[in-house]
Formats: C-alpha cells, structure tokens, sequence
C-alpha cells in the first residue's frame, strides 16, 4: 500500500506540472479555459422556502474540472437586490457543482405571488491560476398551497322553469386559485344536499338531478363551498371559500306540443306528396299527429318518419284532382301528448300547392285556320293541345259573341263549328281557349273563305213596262238592277234574258237596261211579253244566278184604215121592198180595236132612200123606192173617227114587184187575212210556252246527292291508327248541275270526341285525335253529304268504326300509393297486403303479374294474386316502417310487355318486445378518493326503443355497497353519499337494473358500473435527462450508442403528495461502456491505382486504409483478399497495402 501511495504521488507531482503547463499554454492562447458548461441556468425555488434551502436545476450547473488543481469558488454578483441567495460550490469527480441556496441571516421570504423570478449573474474565481468565468442563473419561484380558492362572483341568481328537463345546466360558479398547479386545485360541493341540484365538482355546473315542484318549492337558496383539494388530503377541512346560488322556479303553463313543419311539401314526378314535420314535445312526449281539416276526401294519411314519435311525413294516399284544387290544399295539423287530460298543439297549416310537374302551356300562342264558307255545321276547325303534363286537362273556350258559333271537346282540344258561315256578314272570328280553368291560355283565330254563296239579288221581286207600238227600235223601256254580297268576282253580276224564244226585246249585260230589238206592231205582235231576265255573277266553280221576271205591254196605237169585208156589192130588190129591210150588211174589220167603227153612206143616197146601220153597217131602205128609180150607187165607208176605210160600191137595182131581192158582193178576204196574222201571231206563243214558264235546270236544286253504294258500312282502326291518316273516302253523286250539284261533308253526329275528321270537299274520312279502345270501342259515325244549291239538299250515311285492342295501357293501381299498418309482431308468411291493378287491354295484354322492385328480405310477394307477405321477423325499433314499391306488368305477347308501379307503405305498430337497452354496458370511471361527497359520478342511461308505458324506465342498484352509492331510481343518477378510501378500498363493481313499465309484461336488462378509487397521496417521480423513472429505477428509452454519447449526467427529483410538496435531487453519471457493435469501415468505396504492364515486380499498388469506431477493436484490424482476387494482387493483412 506504502508503495501504491508513493506511486500516486509521484504521478500527481506529474500530473500538475504538466497542467500547470498545458494551463499556461492555454490561457496565452484563447483566455481563461475556465467555462460554465451553459450560458443560462434554469432553477427553481418553492415559495416561503426556510433558510439554507437549495434551488433545484433539471442540468448540472458549473464548471468542467479540466486541472486537478484547480480550485473553484462561486459568488452572486448581480440579480439579488434583495440578498435572498447564495452561490456554493461542491466539486465531484471532474465537475464543480454551483449550488444556489437562500441565505441563512435573511429574515425575508419568497413570495411567488409578489415576484415568481429572478435572474442572477454567478461568477466563476479559480484561486490556483486566478482564472475566472460568468453564468447566468434564471431562479423561478415555485407555488406553496398558501391561499384559499376564491369565488368571483360570490353570489348568483338564476330563474329557471319548472318544466326544465333533468340533467340540464343551470348555473355555473366560478372560483379561482392564485396559487399555480396542484396547489390551485379545489373541488366545488354543496354545504347541504336538501335539494335537487348537484354540482360538478371540477367545473363547478350546477345541474338538475330531479324534477321540479314549484307549489312545493319555489326557491332554493344554496351554498357552493370551493374547498382546496391539497389541504383537505392534508387533513384540513373547508379550506375554501363559499359562494351563494339562489335559484327561482318559475310556474310554466302546461307546455303542449309545438308543430315545426319542415321545408316544405316535395310532389314526386307521378303526383304523390310528402311532407316532413317535425313536433317538439311540451311537458309530456308526442302520442300522435292528426289532420284535423282540409282534407274532405281523406287524401292523406301520417305516418312516423321515425322509430320514436317526433318526426312525422304526412303522405299522399289518393289521386288528388287537382283541377278540382286549382288553388292547392291547406292541411290543418294538430299534435296531442300523453298527459291526461292530452295537452293540443295549436293547429298548423300546411299549404300544398297544386301539383305542376311542367308548366301548363298550350303548343302555340295563337292558332290561326281558314274555313270554307261552304263548310256546314260540325266541321272539324281545329285540334288545340297543350305540354305533355301527367295530370288530366279540360279545355273550354271563352265566352264571347265570336265564340258561339263554335264549341270544343273538353277532353281532345278539338273545335268543331255549330253554324254555317256567312263571309260576307263577318269574315273573321277570335276567342280565347283555356286549359284547366285559366291555367293556360291560347288564342284562336278563324278566317273564312269566301265562297261564291250568295246570288245575285234584284232590287224588285219583278218589273212591269209598257211600250207603244211602232217605238224605234234601240229605245230603252225600263232598267233591272240587282246585286251579290260576295265580294269581287263572285259578286260581278251580268245580265241576259233567258227566254228560248226570240223577242223584240235586248237587254244590256252590264247595265241592265232592257231595250226595243225590232219594230213593234200591236196588231201583229204578242200584246205582252213575259220576259226572264237572269243576273249572273261570274264566281267559281260556278256562277249563280237569280231570275227576275219581267213583263212588257204592247200599247195598241191607232195606226190601221178600217177595212171592209165585202166591196162592188150588186143587189136587185123589187119596187115594192119593204121599208126598212135590209138590203146588205156590210162589216169593217179595224185591226187596231181602238175605236167602235161607224158606217156611213158617204155618195148615192141624195135621195135618202137608203140608210145604214151605223154600228152594223147593215144597208136597209128606209123610204120606198119611188116609181122610176131603176138604179142606185151607194158609196159606203166605215170609219174609226179617224180614219176611214176605202168605199165599198154597193149597186141597188130596182126590179119589178114581186120578184125576190138578191145580193152578190166581191168578197175582200180580210177577215181571213186578220185571222190568220192572229193565229200566225198566237203561234210561237203556244211553241215556245215551256220557255214562257219558269226555267230552274241552273237554279232550283231537284236533285238530292246519293252516296256511293260501294262505299262500306262498318270499318275497323286500330287504336294506334296513325293520326291524320285518310281512313276511307266518301264518295257522292248529285245529278244538278252547278252548284246544285257540288257537295260538301260533314260527320253530323257520332263523332262527340271529335276524333274523326271528314274534308269539307273531297269526302276524306281521317283519324285527328288518338283512339281509346278502353274509353271507347266502337263509333257509329253518321256522314252527311250537303249539296250547296237552294234548297240545300243532302243525304248520309251511318258508318260503324271498331276499334281493335292495342296493348297501349299498363297495368294501373287505383291509388299513386298504399299504407298499411301492421303489429311489429306479425308472423312470418302473414298476408299484410294484397296489390291489385287493372289493365283495361283485352287476353293477355290485360293479365297482369306482380313483383316487387324494393331489394327487402323482409317481404315477398306472389306473382299471381298479388299479396304481400312477411318473409321475416319485423322489428318497429329497427325499421319502424318499410317502404316498399311495388310492379304489375302485362303479359303481352308478341310485342312488348307494359307496367306500372306503386308504392306501399308498411308501418309496424308497436310491441313491448325491446327491454331497455344500456349504452355503454359497462360504465367505467376513475374517482380520486377525495371527491366530496355528494358528487354526481355518472349518469346511468339506458334506451327503451318501444312507445308508451314499453319506453318508460325505472332504475335500481343491486347492491349499494354499505350506502356509499345512491342511484336515482327515475333519472340514473349515480352520486356519492360516503367518503372513499383507495387504502380501504380501490375498486366497486356495482350492477343497475332497468325496467321498463310495457303490457303485458315488463321486461329488463342491466349493466356494470366499474368505478375505480384513485389515490390522492401516492407519490410521483419525475425524471429531467435522456430516461424516466419508475419506483426509483433508472430505465433506458432507447437504444444507447457509445460512439454517440459516452456517457450522461441525469438530475432526478424525488417529490412527495403532502398539503405542501417536498423535493429531493441528485444528480447520477452513466458512464456507456464499449462493445464490438461497429463493423469497420473503410475510407473510400473504390480505391483507383494503375500499375505499368510487363514489370516483373511491383511495390505496393494502392493501400487501403480502415477505421473502428468502437474502441476495443482499436490496432487490432486486419486485412484480407477475397481468394479470387488473388492471382495477380494480394493485401497487406497489417498495412492495407
């Protein structure tokens, strides 16, 4: 030992001189080699600290010992105004530690609440080789539990309802700890428990942990105490401050059910309607949501939009006629709860406006067509149509004096006449065609044709002239006028006369003036004449004409001698002749039949023998003849009074007595001559008489048309006929001429629809609308042919049309869409509902098959009857309804198969089959032993998915573990009522039973509460370094490489629980010990050498050169060659090269 301690002198003596040297050597060249090992220290201090107490650093504060001989003291130079603190140095090893501590003489204490920092400046004094260094030293003052926590405000008002839900907040206290960490901690807990409010012992919300009772309570005045959690585990009680609550319960009226309506109805594009509403219960929960009006014909029906009764969809189960609801509807809904009596909600409306899936709009703003004026009532006009919409449109057309003598199917659109037309009274006809009652709104405008359809009128019904015999010829005797409606060249009127026999008579064609053609003789002419004068116009295709008749007098002028029938008249009488006899009768014929003629003896009666009859001519002897007159001339005239005939010579020749008279005169034959000009006159009367009566072969209309006996009496159309398409042609005849002989065609009746449509002139019979088998099989159509001549005649024909079936018709449901209601418990294979849809098609295009389009497992349905059955169990909590939709198809064949669909609505009604239901199962809480009691631990909750009594739940606790746990048997209130102890006990298992109150039966479930005690005292380690501590034990992190870091110092603190905590440090070195865990490494990844060629010996080529990090493979590495490589080359095991 003598030995080993002169040894070690010998090397100390060594060791500082060579210090002493490398010291000197240092401080010329860079300064002081004496250095802290940080710039800034971090340290900490608690408050109210006792003198000669350390301040504790996470690091080692000081200098590195470099030279054995130092010897280091520390002092505070500055920061200390207050001379809390001083600096020691304690030396370990090769580490000079500085130590702040306060002062032992000082009477003054720290106080975090006045300054919690301070920064102190710490010098550095070597006293060997006067070396010196500086550091900063940042002290933090740490918080003592020395002040009680601290309400602000200390007192507070609040009014809450009565009807205020368990577990709502009702006010939250605020306290506040000036002290910092563990130390602010505190809990909040009532002083009295007399009431039904609980507070949350770390945040301070007051809660309601029971209903409330104004007629029993109105008020609560309470006490929070906000106790210092660090000193009650200490030991001190009520080391707090207090705050004052008082609560006011306000009487609420009996809150009834408050409808809230969602966004608004949603229409479907087939016309169903659903509408979300949403009811917010009052005092008592929903029972039910009812239409309570606006709904006469019981359109819709509610159904529950969820498993629990809040939200509702009102939904459309008819077909609404909305042309019967132009306006919409407006629903009025009414909710009830379940209190007794039931509490109503105010009534709510909910419009729903009529459906449009599109615009209602007419194809064209206005329609224009032009008819004939010659079309005949029920002429088809026009067809109006309207936007493909779903819903069925009516038609009507607007009153107005344009609009009468039209009408319109109301179905169709089509518009047919009722009246003829008359161009030439109004040309044009407008008015106005609605849909849907005004919905939409087109205009119609019907020009007429004009036609040639009226004849020429005269202006008299006929005419009469007289006109003197001998008038020139081309003398104008009377004017025709007439005129025509129509308008240009059918009412150009022309004029002739129609007569087949010659007359003396023109007429001029433009004028009418009607005018002597030849010289006129009374005598030898027709007395009268009867004329036809007939006034053409000159329209198409034919000309009318209209016949005026027309009578012309001959005036008989006195322009003819008398002219006597016998002349040279030779008598013989014998001397006695008797006076007064008659000798000869002498007659004048005077063709003008004006004047009586007078016969006068005008020579040879000188004697006055002789007298004449001056009215008969008779010739007598009106004296005797005396003796000796043998002879007598007389010279006999007949004279009109103007004038006189040429003298007839009658010889009287006096024989003796006793012989006969005798008579013999030259007959002149004037008579005969008259009579013959008369019968010659009187002829081309008799010849021509058919002429003279009233000619109609242009004018009056004998004829009736005939139809083609050809033409079919019964044709069949499919209903899918192409429209406009020309079905069959009638075809008819009439044997007048002009426009006797023209016709017209109309479908006069059968045709109420107005889909067929006959062309006014050529007979087409063509489909203008479709064809309904189903609406309508079968059309007797009768087809009337007018002719267009005065009187109209015509003549029809009936025509049966049968429609053949077209698979045009889907399948179709009675409603847009079904509900039933069903127990939730309803057996599997039960019948809940049979689909029925009809399809009016005909075979097996009218056989319908049913499946169903919704993917469900829970229904099915047969293909042939159509029910809907239950394929497995149904749960109302799970689906509280099922929406099914529902297809019926056809079976057509050939061609392809039509269907339709519909929806079913199956609400479940429910069964208390559910017990109520935990979430979580397990309840899992950590409690610090010290909370107060009275502390609200948890809320047990349980969910009871059925309704009514099935959905109210009770709770009970099993066990309550000697009364240290009370459970709330209606709310799972879970609250503290004795202290716990985690020495006594650290865990409870506790077991909550829920019931619910369900008919027949009640049914249960339970769940864990799993609380577990937390100590409060159980002390904590804390580690500042590269590692942790548990129990005291040093443990690495992670993986330790000596070749990154040698070795640690590590500060660890060792601080207990108590009212006011205490700390302990020290500081530990790890040195890191080497092992071979490093492989070597050589300097270059690819070494280049180039040697010459054809040497027989070479030195060394290249060397390589390898590096160990760890220290015990240190000049013990070695090289070697791959035995591959060496044919030419080979390495230095101890050199590389």
């Amino acid at each position: 030992m003598a030995a080993l301690g002169s040894a070690l002198l010998a090397l100390a003596s060594v060791l500082l001189q060579a210090a002493r040297c490398q010291g000197g050597a240092a401080k010329g060249k860079d300064g002081s080699p004496l250095r802290f090992t940080h710039r800034l220290y971090n340290a900490t201090i608690n408050e109210n600290s006792a003198p000669r107490t350390f301040a504790l650093t996470p690091v080692k504060m000081g200098v590195q010992v470099t030279d054995v001989f130092w010897q280091i003291a520390y002092d505070v130079v500055s920061g200390d105004d207050d001379g809390l603190f001083q600096a020691e140095a304690v030396q370990v090893g090769d580490f000079c530690f500085l130590r702040i501590k306060t002062r032992s003489s000082n009477s003054a204490q720290l106080n975090r609440e006045v300054r919690d920092a301070y920064t102190l400046t710490v010098a550095a004094t070597e006293s060997t080789f006067d070396f010196q260094a500086k550091t900063k030293v940042s002290v933090r003052v740490l918080d003592t539990n020395d002040l009680k926590p601290l309400f602000y405000p200390a007192s507070y008002n609040k009014a809450i309802g009565e009807d205020t839900p368990v577990k709502s907040s009702v006010v939250r206290v605020s306290a506040t700890d000036a002290d910092i960490g563990r130390n602010a901690q505190f809990y909040y807990l009532f002083t009295s428990r007399a009431h039904p409010f609980v507070v949350d012992p770390f945040t301070g919300t007051v809660s309601l942990a029971r209903k409330l009772n104004r007629t029993r309570t109105a008020r609560y005045d309470l006490t929070v105490l906000a106790e210092d959690r660090t000193k009650k585990i200490s030991g001190v009680q009520k080391f707090g401050n207090v705050a004052r609550v008082t609560i006011n319960v306000q009487k609420t009226s009996a809150g009834p059910p408050v409808i809230k309506p969602g966004l608004g109805p949603t229409v479907s594009t087939d016309g169903k309607v659903t509408v979300d509403v949403r009811v917010e219960a009052g005092v008592k929960p929903v029972e039910s949501l009812n239409i309570v009006g606006g709904d006469p014909h019981k359109c819709f029906e509610i159904i529950p939009l969820g498993a629990q009764g809040s939200d509702f969809q009102v939904i459309s189960t008819k077909r609404i006629i909305w042309s019967q609801n132009p306006l919409g509807l407006n629903l009025s809904l009414q909710a009830k709860d379940r209190s007794v009596p039931s509490l109503l909600s105010s009534i709510t409306l909910i419009h729903v406006p009529a459906y449009r899936h599109s615009s209602l709009a007419f194809l064209e703003d206005t329609y224009i067509v032009t008819l004939s004026e010659f079309s005949p009532p029920k002429t088809h006009a026009v067809k109006v149509s309207v936007t493909a919409v779903t819903y069925d449109v009516t038609f009507g057309i607007k009153n107005n004096p344009d609009s009468a003598k039209f009408k319109i199917n109301p179905k169709t659109g089509i518009i047919v006449t009722t009246e003829k037309f008359d161009y030439e009274r109004k040309e044009r006809y407008e008015f106005d065609v609605v849909a849907n009652h005004g919905d939409a709104e087109t205009h119609v405008v019907v020009e007429i044709a004009d036609e040639n359809d009226h004849a020429p009128q005269f202006a008299r019904s006929s005419y009469q002239a007289a006109v003197d015999e001998n008038t020139p010829v081309g003398s104008s005797i009377l004017k025709v006028a007439a005129t025509d409606q129509d308008k240009g060249k059918n009412g150009f009127v022309t004029f002739a006369i129609a007569n087949a026999a010659p007359s003396p008579f023109t007429i001029d064609p433009f004028t009418g003036v009607i005018a002597t053609s030849e010289q006129l003789d009374y005598e030898l002419m027709k007395r009268r004449y009867h004329l036809r004068v007939w006034a053409s116009d000159s329209g198409g295709p034919f000309s009318r004409v209209s016949e005026c008749p027309v009578t012309i007098t001959l005036n008989n002028v006195n322009d003819n001698l008398p002219l006597l029938e016998r002349v040279g008249c030779n008598a013989t009488v014998p001397q006695d002749f008797p006076v007064g006899r008659t000798i000869a009768n002498l007659t004048a014929i005077d063709a003008d039949e004006l004047q009586q003629l007078r016969y006068v003896i005008e020579s040879g009666n000188e004697l006055q023998l002789f007298a004449v009859d001056p009215a008969s001519g008779a010739v007598a002897l009106q004296r005797p003849i005396p003796p000796r007159e043998g002879a007598f001339n007389l010279r006999v005239v007949a004279t009109d009074g103007e004038h006189s005939s040429d003298a007839s010579l009658v010889r009287v020749t006096v024989t003796d007595r006793g012989e006969d008279a005798t008579l013999r005169c030259q007959e002149t034959g004037i008579f005969k001559q008259l009579t013959e000009k008369l019968i010659e006159s009187i002829n081309p009367t008799f010849a021509h008489q058919a002429d003279d009566q009233f000619s109609d072969i242009h004018i009056t209309n004998r004829h009736s048309p005939k139809f083609d006996p050809s033409l079919p009496g019964s044709i069949e159309l499919a209903e899918d006929h192409p429209l406009n398409a020309t079905v069959v042609r009638f075809t008819a005849t009439d044997a007048d001429t002009g426009f006797n002989g023209k016709l017209v065609y109309a479908v006069s009746s059968g045709n109420e629809d107005g889909c067929f449509s006959v062309d006014v002139f050529s007979g087409d019979l063509r489909l203008v609308c479709p064809l309904d088998r189903e609406s309508k099989g079968f059309y007797i159509l009768n087809v009337t042919v007018y002719d267009l001549g005065t009187p109209q005649r015509s003549a029809w024909k009936f025509v049966a049309v049968n429609v053949a079936d077209v698979n045009d018709n889907p399948p179709a449901f009675d409603r847009p869409r079904y509900l039933v209601r069903v127990p939730e418990n309803t057996e599997v294979d039960a019948v809940v509902f049979t689909a029925s849809a009809t399809d009016p098609d005909v075979d097996l295009s009218g056989s319908v098959q049913y499946s169903l389009l919704t993917s469900t497992d829970a229904f099915r349905i047969d293909e042939v009857s159509g029910e809907v059955t239950v394929a497995s169990g149904l749960d109302r909590e799970t689906s509280p309804r099922h929406d099914l939709r529902i297809a019926a198809t056809d079976r057509a064949a050939p061609g392809p198969r039509l269907s339709s669909a519909v929806d079913l609505v199956v609400v479940l009604r429910d069964v208390n089959d559910n017990p109520p239901r935990f979430v979580p199962k397990v309840y899992k809480i950590k409690v610090p032993e010290d909370v107060p009691v009275g502390a609200l631990l948890v809320w047990v909750d349980s969910v009871d998915l059925d309704l009514g009594g099935g959905g109210l739940v009770s709770y009970n606790l099993k066990n309550t573990e000697g009364g240290i746990f009370h459970l709330d048997s209606s709310t799972g209130a879970l609250t503290l009522e004795r202290e716990l102890d985690f020495e006594r006990r650290p865990a409870y298992n506790l077991t909550v039973r829920a019931v619910d109150h369900g008919l027949p039966r009640s049914l249960s479930s339970s769940c864990f509460v799993e609380i577990q005690v937390l100590d409060a005292k159980q002390q904590q380690f804390e580690t500042s370094g590269d590692g942790f501590i548990q129990a005291g034990v040093i443990r690495t992190t992670e993986a330790l490489d000596r070749e990154t870091r040698p070795h640690y110092w590590l500060s660890v603190d060792a601080t207990d629980l108590g009212a006011e905590p205490l700390t302990s440090r020290t500081h530990v070195f790890l040195e890191v010990l080497d092992v071979n865990d490093n492989a070597p490494e050589l300097s270059q990844p690819v070494y280049f050498a180039s040697v010459r060629e054809n040497l027989d010996a070479v030195g060394s080529v290249v060397q390589v050169k390898a590096s160990d990090a760890d220290t015990s493979s240190e000049g013990k590495l070695s090289y070697r060659m791959p035995e591959a490589h060496r044919t030419l080359f080979d390495v230095d095991p101890q050199t590389g090269n």
